[in-house]
């Protein structure tokens, strides 16, 4: 080996064995040199040499073997030692370069052998690159049998294109790129001009794949013909592209690229689909105008919404963008719709005149001649049965049809109000006897048979059921907790023709039918509850919104007739004490006479008192029964009547405190509550009032000048508002009747806005104070700014306010990349549509922001104020139905439609404000109302909370749990993970009541100390620290 090393061509032996071998002999001979004879040693010694002057020979002949060594730097080797570049270099010999004194210069051939390595790299990287993108194709697939085809694969291919670019863009930066430069730099244009394709080829394709199956739809194209001929345009040079690139060098990338052609056109292309998109938007611009609740929708889920308008099963899951109410709708074919629909208009004649609700009075008609043929076949009933006993002998038929009658007259009963009723079907079993009887239903049972011809299909949230074609009319609506609402029939197809009606036109009549169902739906409950005495026999056969408005405006009626007797006695007792005071100077008939007026205020409010304690114990009764297997939101709903039934008995217990307040023409400790009062049907007279618009129609009314309301008259129904008459005032006669909610001397419409969640939010005096506050701005037209520390119920608060006056309500929140044309488009939307909006930590917004959208804002507020002031002031405080509309303008350079219902609420943190050191505007903040709020009472929110889920110690163990989070807040540190505000408490009463719910025979007190352990900072506290672990503990068990 070391001959033909030495001897042989330097081109024509192994260097990887060279460099193996000749370590492992010098590796050997040291080893053996030791153990050695002298004369072998010497010979062994020789050897060594030899290979240590081979082993100094290695780093030459890898440098001249290196593949990396081009003609240009054998050149400069050749240079260095002097040899000519004619030479033969394969013929070269190790011991030839030796004599030639190469040896001498093997640190300048190291240098030329590294760069020539490192340039190899570079041209090596390039190859790579160079082969994949020579040959890399494009994949076009048929886009939905369209005959138009598409780019697939595209996320790989961008992929593999920037970690290409990537790795050209570093070559170019490289010191070794020289000898390659132009090529590199040719690649790098190469894979340039392959970006510029690609993208302008899927921004093109994006908007044509977006926009093709609006354009195909054939309803949508014969409303923007001319749009439409321009996409057809479009799509015609879109497919002469992909015919084009199929059609190029086997479809190789690079060779479409490097047709300009191509390129020129998807430029044309992507520039003519932006301007139909760009136009696109003001269509949808007029579909949000003609119906503002879609400006909650994005352009693409408006644009879906759009496309599925032939196939409205699929188009309710928008529904819940629409209506936060309504996330089910039932659809019924058009025959049996229509029959129903002529059935109803067939009994219509009987409405009384200046009391027309369409179908929803029918309704009311209808269940009064069901209840009385129900009385008058149970009669039948009872004595034909009678009868065959006496007689021993059966009639089959007629038996039969006696049954078949009362079971259609039980579904009739059931069904048109809520549906609802099936879910409490067994809380009933303690009904009345004139009652029909209720079926047991299991969760598995379908509903109850409809009055109409067909049964309508329940279906799951936010979604259809899958429906045959023919069904395209709307029926019923449903909420997400599961209440199914009967409305007027709405048609999805035209009157005349097969064609689809438009969306914003159908919305609009589920709308209209949402509003006049439940108002309906109040009015009947109001009576069904002046019927019956007990809550169990009438409040599982409404919707909970329903049944909440009907308590409280039956809670207001008895205290406003209590107030009203007070106040008409009021003078005559007081002139008998002024009497007795003359008479005796030492005030002892006096203050007898002031004793006996305590105990007549006392008596008086007993009955109301009465009937607040049965509501509440029938309500809990019902909370309590395990066995039943309720819901969690049946029994929410009963614990929301039961923490408003409280509430109401508080209030009475305050206004007993102070008799002689009672007496008084305006007391506040009554009038600061929120009051529920309905119109009148006949003509009334108001003050302080020019005119009243309402949703229905417009009321008339002539100047007078008196100043004094009365809102309730004694011989009337909890559901009607009767002003007294005056010979100076406004008489108002109209058609509609509506419902107002007031606070103070202030009232606002209440608007029927079918709502998501009747949860409400526990009332404590801080609510109190913040909703006389907020009625009030609204009354003078400003806005709401609820200031205060985290979890103290700013947002909380003004949903609790919008869901009792069941207004449409938008929580926006705010952050710092909000943009501008967001918050404009919003506002558009609550806008039009009238609905409050809360802009939650609109501190939050950047400073740029602010200032344009404060600018929007004073507009939309001085257009409000402007336009009829006292108009508008009057449509607030006496409006019954509906809001009225005015015109802004200006507003982005156009006219705006503005519904005298809209309002706005801002919220804000003060640490946060702190921290970023951000303040609003003046003009801003002059606008609205400011309000901070202060941490609630935790101890009265614990004690309503655990009443109303049925605790029995629910005073001991609410005061208990507060004290142990107080303690436990104070004594602990003050560390991050450690939180004990009112999200912690709400926490801790959700677990017991859940507790309470799955549990039958546990004490409650170990409910709520589980409940405790299981809080999220409890568990903190005794996880991570011992110390604290053991303070907790402490605090726990002493209390």
């Amino acid at each position: 080996a070391y001959a033909q090393w030495m001897f042989g061509p330097l081109f024509q032996f192994s260097v990887e064995d060279v460099e193996r071998l000749v370590p492992e002999w010098m590796r050997s001979l040291t080893d053996v040199l030791p153990r050695v004879a002298i004369n072998p040693q010497a010979m062994c010694r020789d050897l060594q040499t030899k290979l240590h002057e081979f082993e100094e020979r290695i780093p030459l002949i890898s440098c001249l073997r290196n593949p990396g060594l081009r003609e240009r730097h054998w050149g400069q080797i050749c240079k260095l030692t002097g040899i000519s570049q004619d030479v033969d270099r394969s013929a070269f010999t190790l011991e030839q370069l030796m004599a030639m004194r190469m040896d001498v210069f093997v640190p300048d051939i190291l240098e030329i052998s590294d760069i020539a390595t490192k340039e190899a790299n570079v041209e090596r990287t390039l190859d790579k690159i160079v082969a994949q993108w020579s040959t890399q194709e494009l994949e076009l697939r048929e886009f939905k049998d369209t005959k138009h085809d598409t780019l697939t694969k595209t996320s790989e291919l961008f992929d593999q294109l920037d970690d290409a670019t990537l790795t050209v863009q570093l070559l170019t930066v490289s010191a070794f790129v020289s000898p390659h430069h132009e090529r590199v730099v040719f690649w790098v244009q190469n894979l340039n001009q392959i970006k510029v394709l690609l993208e302008t080829w899927m921004a093109a394709q994006g908007k044509w794949v977006h926009l093709h199956p609006l354009f195909a739809n054939p309803t949508v194209k014969e409303q923007i013909p001319q749009l439409a001929k321009e996409f057809d345009q479009a799509s015609k040079v879109w497919r002469e592209i992909t015919l084009e690139a199929s059609k190029s060098a086997h479809r190789v990338i690079l060779e479409v690229a490097g047709k300009k052609s191509i390129l020129t056109k998807l430029e044309e292309t992507a520039e003519a689909l932006e301007r139909v998109q760009h136009n696109l938007t003001y269509f949808l611009e007029a579909k949000r105008k003609l119906f503002p609740r879609l400006y909650f929708m994005s352009d693409d889920e408006l644009l879906s919404l759009l496309l599925k308008a032939e196939r409205p099963a699929e188009s309710a899951q928008y529904l819940l963008k629409v209506f936060e109410g309504i996330s089910t709708v039932t659809l019924a074919s058009e025959v049996d719709a229509r029959a129903r629909s002529a059935k109803l208009k067939a009994s219509y004649k009987k409405a009384p005149t200046g009391r027309r609700f369409g179908l929803d009075w029918l309704d009311l008609e209808l269940a009064a001649e069901v209840v009385a043929k129900e009385k008058e076949q149970r009669a039948r009933s009872q004595s034909r049965l009678q009868m065959l006993s006496e007689h021993n002998e059966r009639e089959d038929t007629e038996e039969d049809r006696i049954h078949s009658e009362q079971a259609e007259l039980e579904a009739r009963l059931r069904v048109p109000h809520c549906q609802s009723y099936v879910a409490h079907a067994p809380l009933l079993a303690a009904a009345p006897a004139n009652r029909p009887p209720v079926h047991e239903a299991t969760p598995a049972d379908p509903p109850a048979p409809v009055a109409t011809d067909a049964k309508p299909e329940r279906l799951s949230s936010a979604s259809f059921a899958p429906c045959m074609k023919e069904k395209n009319v709307i029926t019923t609506i449903g909420t997400p907790d599961g209440e199914l609402l009967d409305i007027s029939p709405v048609f999805l197809h035209q009157s005349e023709g097969n064609e689809y009606r438009h969306v914003e036109e159908w919305l609009v009549d589920v709308e209209h039918g949402m509003q006049n169902r439940l108002q309906a739906l109040i009015e009947l409950a109001s009576n069904q509850a002046l019927r019956h005495n007990s809550l169990k026999q009438w409040i599982f056969f409404f919707p909970s919104q329903v049944v909440h408005m009907v308590l409280a405006m039956r809670f207001a009626h008895s205290v406003d007739k209590e107030l009203l007797y007070e106040r008409k006695t009021a003078s005559e007792e007081v002139a008998r004490a002024v009497r007795l005071s003359r008479q005796d100077p030492s005030g002892r008939k006096r203050a007898s006479t002031v004793a006996a007026q305590r105990t007549g205020v006392i008596k008086h409010f007993t009955q109301t008192l009465e009937v607040i304690d049965t509501t509440l114990e029938e309500v809990l009764e019902l909370v309590r029964r395990k066995e039943q297997g309720m819901t969690a939101s049946q029994r929410q709903f009963l614990s929301t009547i039961c923490a408003t039934t409280l509430h109401h008995r508080d209030v009475i217990e305050r206004l007993k405190e102070d008799p002689t307040m009672l007496t008084h023409e305006h007391n506040f400790e009554w009038v600061r509550q929120l009051r529920y009062y309905a119109k009148s049907r006949r003509t009334r007279t108001f003050s302080r009032a020019d005119s009243v618009e309402s949703g229905n129609g417009r009321a008339r009314l002539s100047r007078t000048s008196s100043t004094r309301i009365s809102r309730v008259s004694r011989d009337r129904g909890a559901n009607e508002l009767t002003p007294e008459s005056s010979e100076d005032g406004f008489e108002v006669s109209e058609e509609s009747n509506g419902i107002f909610l007031s606070c103070v001397d202030c009232a606002i419409p209440y608007e029927f806005e079918l709502l998501a969640s009747t949860r409400r939010i526990i009332t404590t005096p801080l609510t109190e104070r913040s909703f006389v506050t907020l009625i009030t701005a609204l009354h003078h037209l400003y806005g709401g700014e609820v200031s205060g520390g985290a979890a103290t119920g700013k947002s909380e608060t003004v949903k609790d306010l919008a869901k009792a006056a069941a207004r449409p309500m938008k929580v926006f929140n705010c952050s710092e990349q909000l943009g501008v044309g967001t918050l404009r488009r919003f506002l558009r939307g609550i806008v039009g549509v009238g609905a409050w909006a809360c802009f939650d930590e609109f501190d939050r917004i950047p400073s740029e922001v602010i200032s344009i959208v404060t600018h929007q804002i004073a507009q939309i507020y001085t257009a409000l104020r402007a336009s009829n002031d006292d108009q508008l002031k009057i449509g607030l405080f006496y409006n019954v139905a509906g809001p009225s509309e005015t015109t802004m303008a200006g507003y982005e350079d156009e006219n705006v439609p503005l519904q005298r219902s809209f309002a706005m609420f801002l919220t804000l943190d003060p640490g946060l404000l702190q921290k970023q050191a951000k303040t609003l505007p003046s003009n801003l903040r002059a606008l609205f109302r400011p309000m901070f709020m202060t941490q609630p009472d935790g101890m009265l929110i614990a004690e309503v909370y655990l009443h109303a889920q049925g605790f029995e110690k629910w005073k001991e163990l609410a005061f208990k749990m507060s004290a142990v989070l107080r303690l436990a807040s104070q004594q602990l540190p003050a560390s991050r993970h450690y939180t004990w505000g009112l999200r912690i408490l709400r926490a801790t009463l959700t677990t017991a009541a859940h507790f309470k719910h799955m549990t039958i025979s546990e004490a409650e007190e170990d409910i709520v100390q589980r409940a405790i352990s299981k809080c999220p900072s409890c568990g903190h506290c005794l996880s991570r620290s011992t110390t604290d672990s053991s303070a907790f503990a402490a605090r726990e068990g002493r209390e």
